[in-house]
This record gives structure tokens, C-alpha cells and sequence, in this order.
């Protein structure tokens, strides 16, 4: 689940809906609301390519993003 939620982080969704890392998602009625609209999200954009061709794309762009952004962050504490 840790490495579930570093993804979702990385991703950048979080902060989009304004998810406060380490905010207590079940009893914050405010961090509540925002929890329901990410599975929401989740529950009506979920697709599973049955395609293999399709699963690659989509994992290649996957790695893009997530080891660009690792080299954004490195450059940026380099800096």
C-alpha cells in the first residue's frame, strides 16, 4: 500500500485534489470528500487494455513520466 500511495503522489493527482499527505482520510470530513472524488475518479476512468501491444504503450509512457520526473527532482536539488 506504501508504494500504492507513493505512485498516486508521484503521479501528481494528490496534490491536484488538494490531498493532505498523512491526513486522516476516514474521519477529516473535508479529506473524506476529497477521497471519494479520487476513487471516483479511479472507478470511471479504469481501463485495462486487453491488447498486450496497448499494455506496453501504456507502460512506456508510465516509465517516461515517472524517471522524468526523477531527473526533474534531481536537477532541481543539484541546482
Amino acid at each position: 500500500m506504501i508504494q500504492l500511495g507513493g505512485l498516486l503522489v508521484r503521479s501528481g493527482v494528490t496534490a491536484k485534489l488538494g490531498i493532505e499527505i498523512g491526513g486522516d482520510l476516514q474521519k477529516d470530513e473535508h479529506q473524506k470528500k476529497k477521497a471519494y472524488t479520487l476513487l471516483g475518479m479511479f472507478r470511471t476512468q479504469l481501463s485495462v487494455p486487453n491488447e498486450a501491444k496497448k499494455t506496453e504503450e501504456i507502460e512506456s509512457l508510465g516509465k517516461q513520466f515517472l524517471f522524468g520526473k526523477e531527473r526533474d527532482e534531481k536537477r532541481v536539488n543539484v541546482e
